[in-house]
């Protein structure tokens, strides 16, 4: 092979490689999973927004301009106060250029959005937790001011 086509290889070799993500199961790892627990059922305190990806967020400024503007093409729509999530997983999320994360997924027990599979990542504060710095990850609890404990 010339210097050209190994160049290439070489080339498209990396662009595969940056581009691999892999997703890991850590329900069960009591430390990295945080406070969040498989079968946990939390309600939302206020309405939050869903995204085009399922992701939950709650931002005031984009709560407000939704609810004075309409949506952007972001979000799907709101996710109303009151509606009731359980914990189906939490997952970590390895990319080799972004780097780790925290995904809480949760499946929506009620409401519009009934039975969608959503991430709380974006609506969840990172932990007090001393492992924090030893992971070097961000270890996620559920922000109480978002969400609530409640029995199903």
């Amino acid at each position: 092979m010339d210097f050209f086509a190994r160049f290439v290889v070489v080339i498209i070799a990396i662009f595969f490689l940056l581009s691999c993500a892999t997703t890991k199961d850590i329900t069960d790892n009591s430390i990295l999973r945080g406070n969040y627990i498989k079968g946990l059922v939390l309600k939302i305190k206020s309405d939050i927004l869903l995204d085009e990806y399922n992701f939950l967020w709650d931002l005031p400024q984009d709560i407000e301009r939704a609810k004075q503007y309409g949506f952007s093409d972001d979000y799907k729509g709101f996710v109303r106060e009151g509606t009731k999530l359980r914990i189906l997983r939490i997952e970590l999320y390895q990319h080799i250029e972004n780097g780790n994360y925290i995904y809480p997924m949760a499946l929506i027990l009620n409401g519009q959005w009934k039975g969608e599979k959503v991430n709380l990542h974006y609506t969840s504060r990172s932990s007090d937790s001393p492992h924090n710095a030893s992971y070097h990850i961000d270890i996620l609890d559920f922000d109480p001011e978002v969400f609530e404990i409640v029995k199903e």
